[in-house]
């Protein structure tokens, strides 16, 4: 994960997260054929001839797997001056279903400021691009919602990701829900 602050000329800095990952030359063929728009750089090795591709790892099933699993194994990875922490909500085990059934990821394709993957259809990792000091109000409340109430009309908080700095407030990087199957979004029915 790397986070990016953009410094305007007038205006408050944004903060972003941008996971990056590496890709086979393999892969690299179908992410420049299916998702161009995932490339970041071309990576050439001096003194060999092999090419790789910097790419946005929410395109990379391999990142994408490993995200639920952190998640699904609450686990804390170390930066320069933080640390990612991956925790579960009461509702992850039934959300998520039985763990010897593979739930693969799909990157969802739908235009918006976040980006979204569906696994298996039963859960669904949103991870925020543009990040804002403290708990998002979507963990925040999805958060209370499944621990302290009974409140079954919204699908459940079943996970996190949360970057916690040595200084200043956390930020949350991503939610993960239990998946409700729909028939698109508010902005598609809006185009329609």
């Amino acid at each position: 994960f790397v986070l990016m602050q953009v410094n305007y000329v007038e205006g408050e800095p944004e903060t972003y997260s941008v996971p990056l990952s590496i890709t086979s030359a393999e892969q690299m063929r179908a992410i420049r054929r299916e998702q161009p728009h995932a490339v970041v750089a071309r990576l050439r090795v001096p003194d060999k001839d092999s090419e790789w591709l910097l790419c946005d790892a929410m395109m990379d099933q391999s990142f994408c797997k490993s995200l639920l699993q952190s998640i699904s194994r609450r686990r804390r990875f170390k930066g320069r001056v933080g640390q990612i922490v991956a925790s579960t909500t009461r509702a992850f085990h039934s959300a998520r279903g039985p763990d010897e059934v593979p739930l693969e990821p799909t990157p969802m394709t739908v235009e918006q400021t976040n980006t979204s993957v569906v696994y298996g259809g039963r859960l669904i990792l949103k991870l925020f691009r543009q990040l804002g000091d403290g708990i998002n109000p979507e963990l925040e409340i999805g958060r209370f919602l499944t621990e302290r109430t009974t409140f079954a009309h919204v699908p459940p908080l079943a996970g996190a990701l949360e970057y916690f700095r040595t200084k200043g407030e956390p930020l949350s990087l991503a939610v993960l829900q239990g998946f409700v199957p729909n028939e698109g979004d508010a902005w598609r029915y809006t185009l329609d």
